[in-house]
């Protein structure tokens, strides 16, 4: 039932019933699945309302440097987070070190990296149930397993993906690029579906949930029978 405002560098909690306390001091908000709320300040991961630190700029920078993955580990002498967002119990910060970086963290422990080089990342979105994610890399979205990495995307767009969104049981994933919008299961780019709309964004109706039991006229001439 909440919602946050960002702007200038602070950020401002509300309800249905009007702005809850003062703004605070932050960037990259988001909710986390237990409803509660994370912003990045000083560097570091905090919880709103008490700012209880969930991950420190220490904590941040040892793991990136720790990485296994990461390039000239002992340049990194720091960690800015640029974005933040939740996958079940997962964090996905986009880092910004030497390079721009996307980090996957369980708890402390950074559990794998994608570097995009000295691409800008930025709008962070992730899926219904937090399995997959996305973040625009330049002028392109790169699409993300949170558990295996990056994943393919159709090679016969006609121009870079400029909106992306999950069905609800995310099975599916809708992209639009150029003048068509191509439909694939994550993943499984060879049999794309496409579709000769011009999107300029795109949104998926609908529930993850089955049909009603009404509407589903084979089943219900077999419980008949």
């Amino acid at each position: 039932g909440r919602l946050f405002e960002v702007a200038d560098g602070r950020i401002q909690i509300s309800s249905n019933l009007g702005p809850e306390g003062e703004p605070i001091r932050g960037t990259a908000p988001a909710w986390r699945p237990n409803g509660r709320l994370t912003y990045v300040a000083g560097g570091a991961l905090h919880e709103w309302p008490r700012g209880d630190v969930v991950l420190s700029q220490n904590d941040l920078a040892v793991a990136v440097r720790a990485h296994p993955g990461v390039p000239d580990s002992g340049r990194v002498r720091g960690v800015a987070v640029g974005e933040t967002a939740w996958l079940a119990a997962l964090s996905v910060p986009v880092e910004d070190s030497v390079e721009h970086l996307v980090a996957v963290f369980t708890g402390r422990r950074l559990d794998w990296v994608e570097f995009a080089g000295p691409r800008t990342l930025f709008d962070l979105r992730v899926s219904p149930a937090g399995r997959f994610f996305a973040v625009m890399a330049g002028s392109s979205f790169l699409l993300f397993d949170s558990r295996r990495g990056l994943l393919e995307t159709p090679s016969r767009f006609e121009s870079d993906i400029h909106a992306l969104t999950w069905s609800p049981d995310e099975q599916w994933v809708a992209a639009a690029a150029g003048t068509s919008v191509y439909v694939f299961r994550p993943g499984d780019v060879a049999r794309a579906q496409v579709l000769s709309i011009v999107a300029s964004d795109l949104a998926w109706r609908g529930t993850a949930e089955p049909p009603p039991l009404t509407n589903a006229t084979e089943a219900r001439d077999w419980l008949g029978g």
